[in-house]
């Protein structure tokens, strides 16, 4: 029978024997008093039809009641009825599980203090984190899914899914799965894991995301996005740390840089940077310099780390015997506990040259400086020199070995040379003209070479002021001083070194630091020295007056400076040659040659070249992008030269790869490209130096070259301790709580609250358009219509 009322109301979710209750409700209920309102002026206008009718008044009640009940039918099926099973449904709370396994979770810890005395060492953190994930009875997912659904996922860069459970079965599906995965990924990033999380669990009853991890990240995090999302959907993260916050004994080689092209004999400098932790006593370290093929180091230094120090920033120094290129390593010796020696070692490349360098020397009277000096030009073999002595003897003649009466009058004359030493001299008088002034700065910004000055009594450097030539000095003139003391200098003294004179390769007197200070210190003092104002910025001093003092600081006597292209040097004082007293030549020598050597790097290593081949950086990591830019100092149009190609190569010139270089837009003269290198060490890139000819730009024999170095540096292994600082943050800004993995971790499970709710869902299913209304509606019509026509009414 329930069938059949079933099919006549057209109900197929709703059974009528069900135990919830169903009750009737209108689609589009009219308000009640339109209800009551359509029944009285129904009841009027049946009342109305019928009072006037010939019939008994059992007849008369009889067809009222079937024309009103045809009415309020309609009525009825206008207000769109249904039948409405309640019921209830839960929502079930839910909480996400976020596990670290990034390859510093594969590492293993110390015991923690205070863990069973028999457990000698824990295993690896990812399989600390598994076993406190499963377990039958103890295990964390379990006591979890006792009053909540759980979802499990995994992250390292990104979060992937592992899978969702809440019964026993589920679950052990989820211990398989995390059995079956290892701690590989090679990057981690919890703010962007957290934001996954955060996202894929909308619309759900979270109650909480527990985060199991060391808290170590290697890509820059931001949190705030998923601490305020979190924080803003009242979910708190719950985070457990795996692992000792005990920093491991551990020297890594940060940095490492040398020039890229050097002279032959030239001292070269090669700075480093190397990290140091978990240094909690005193602890000798040894770092040495090495070259491809050379059992023996070039160059060794010991420190002596002292507990808690994080960096030692240092240099060696070695000069290159022969032409080539050469690769260089800077090993540091593991400590004693070190487990991660892969960072111990880092490799630069650089170019030995062997070029005669070009110096001409102007000075007016033959000084002791100058004569010392022009000793040393003419006798080194790899120097090219003319001296040209202003104020001499009429038939004297020029000393070098490129002698020359007077100075250069056109850029061809000038370009023999890549470094010019000015003395004494007054650049107003008749040998130097103005074209020759604008000459002599073109040498220097344009085309990369340098220019010394020398102070004396007479001209230098007060003779520059108000001249074109002043822009290039190092230093600004302090216009009172003439160059003589009202009272002469009695008192020797030394310059001191100032901290980038220490780390300077032109004061380096010996290859060892403390060797080269003791040296310094013994060195014979000077005597006379020009006052100047200060150095300009930019310009570095190297070294300075021990007493005398100018408004910006100790008087400068020895300033670097860059002029375009090129490269500067002021040394105000002429009594360097006072330091062959004791020692002869090798002092004096040591000196010059590295002022002439820093001097020349410009204009001779391609320092004022036309071309130039850069990249963004020269050290890099594998799986880094490598920029390369090639352009033209010139500002050549892109359409002159095909888009040239830069040949990568490594160590060993053995070819790798090769990457084609487009045209900048918005940078006339400039290509760019972009490539990634696919192997760590040094690589080499080199294309053919464009040449302009009269219909464009074609390749020449001379090569642009860029040596770069590329690690295969673990980020994940840079840093092992855990970050407990990082994981009680999240936990405390979004109201969770930090736990340590030798804490009851039972608690956390015990705390979560339950966020389940119920929901109505109740079942609808409309009637107004059912057969048993029809046929009720077609009954009442049809009976009214019949007893009409039995009692003969129209």
């Amino acid at each position: 029978m329930n069938d059949v009322w079933q099919w006549l109301l057209g109900l197929h979710r709703i059974r009528l024997m069900d135990d919830s209750p169903i009750s009737l409700r209108f689609g589009t209920p009219p308000a009640p008093w339109i209800m009551l309102a359509g029944a009285v002026v129904s009841a009027a206008a049946v009342w109305f039809l019928y009072r006037r009718e010939n019939l008994s008044r059992g007849m008369r009640a009889a067809l009222m009641i079937l024309r009103f009940g045809a009415i309020m039918t309609v009525l009825f099926i206008f207000g769109r009825p249904m039948l409405v099973l309640s019921r209830t449904q839960t929502e079930p709370s839910f909480v996400a599980v976020l596990v670290d396994r990034s390859s510093s979770m594969a590492v293993s810890d110390a015991v923690f203090e205070g863990s069973p005395a028999s457990q000698e060492a824990r295993d690896s953190r990812w399989a600390d984190a598994v076993a406190l994930l499963s377990g039958e009875e103890a295990g964390l997912l379990r006591q979890l899914a006792a009053r909540h659904g759980v979802g499990v996922w995994t992250f390292d860069r990104v979060a992937q899914a592992i899978g969702e459970a809440a019964q026993a079965l589920a679950l052990k599906s989820l211990d398989i799965k995390l059995a079956s995965l290892s701690a590989d990924g090679s990057r981690s990033n919890l703010g962007r894991a957290m934001k996954q999380i955060l996202h894929e669990t909308a619309g759900r009853r979270v109650a909480a995301l527990v985060v199991i991890s060391d808290g170590r990240q290697t890509e820059p995090i931001d949190l705030e996005p998923a601490i305020a999302q979190a924080a803003g959907r009242s979910i708190p993260i719950h985070t457990v740390a795996i692992g000792s916050p005990l920093a491991r004994r551990d020297l890594a080689v940060v940095s490492l840089w040398a020039p890229e092209d050097v002279f032959v004999r030239d001292t070269v400098r090669v700075q480093f940077d190397i990290s140091a932790s978990g240094i909690d006593e005193k602890t000798a370290a040894r770092v040495e310099l090495m070259a491809e093929g050379r059992s023996e180091a070039l160059a060794r230094a010991s420190f002596d780390l002292e507990p808690g120090q994080s960096r030692i920033q240092g240099d060696l120094q070695y000069r290159p015997e022969k032409v080539g290129r050469v690769e260089l390593t800077l090993r540091v010796a593991p400590i004693l506990g070190e487990e991660n020696t892969d960072n111990n070692e880092a490799g630069i490349l650089i170019q030995a040259h062997d070029e005669r360098i070009g110096v001409l020397f102007v000075e007016s009277t033959p000084r002791f400086e100058y004569r010392y000096l022009k000793n040393l030009l003419l006798r080194e073999s790899n120097i090219q020199s003319s001296c040209i002595l202003l104020e001499a003897s009429p038939g004297f003649p020029q000393e070098g070995t490129l002698p020359i009466r007077r100075f250069p009058r056109s850029v061809e004359e000038l370009l023999p040379y890549d470094v010019v030493i000015l003395g004494d001299v007054d650049p107003r008088a008749d040998w130097l003209s103005p074209m020759q002034q604008a000459m002599l700065i073109d040498f220097v910004s344009v085309q990369g070479g340098g220019i010394a000055f020398i102070a004396g009594e007479r001209h230098m450097p007060g003779g520059l002021r108000r001249t074109v030539l002043e822009k290039l000095l190092p230093v600004e003139i302090d216009p009172r001083f003439s160059g003589c003391y009202s009272t002469p200098p009695t008192d020797m003294f030394l310059p001191r070194l100032t901290p980038d004179g220490v780390m300077s390769s032109i004061f380096r007197l010996e290859t060892d630091e403390d060797a080269n200070l003791r040296t310094w210190r013994a060195m014979p003092g000077v005597l006379w020295y020009a006052r100047v104002s200060g150095a300009i910025p930019g310009a570095t001093v190297l070294a300075v007056h021990p007493s005398e003092q100018v408004e910006s600081g100790p008087l400068p006597l020895a300033v670097l400076g860059r002029y375009g292209a090129g490269r500067t040097f002021y040394l105000g004082t002429d009594d360097l040659w006072r330091w062959r007293q004791y020692s002869g030549d090798i002092y004096y020598e040591t000196v010059w040659m590295q002022i002439i050597r820093t001097l020349a790097r410009g204009k001779k290593l391609g320092g004022g070249d036309t071309w130039r081949l850069e990249t963004d950086r020269r050290q890099y990591e594998l799986g880094d992008s490598v920029r390369v830019r090639l352009f033209s100092r010139e500002g050549m149009a892109a359409d002159r030269l095909h888009d040239p190609v830069v040949q990568i190569s490594d160590a060993r010139s053995a070819p790798i790869g090769r990457v084609t270089l487009l045209p900048a837009g918005g940078s006339p003269g400039t290509w760019e490209g972009e490539f990634t290198p696919r192997q760590a060490g040094n690589l080499v890139l080199a294309t053919p130096t464009p040449s302009q000819t009269a219909v464009g730009l074609r390749s020449t024999e001379k090569t642009l070259t860029r040596a770069v170095t590329v690690s295969a540096h673990d980020p994940e292994k840079a840093r092992l301790e855990a970050d407990y600082e990082t994981l009680a943050l999240i936990a405390a800004r979004t109201g969770g709580k930090f736990y340590r993995r030798e804490d009851d971790l039972s608690r956390l499970a015990a705390e979560i609250p339950d966020r389940s709710v119920q929901i109505a869902d109740d079942v609808e299913e409309p009637i107004w358009d059912t057969w048993l209304l029809l046929g009720f509606l077609v009954f009442l019509v049809s009976a009214e219509w019949t007893l009409r026509r039995l009692k003969g009414l129209p």
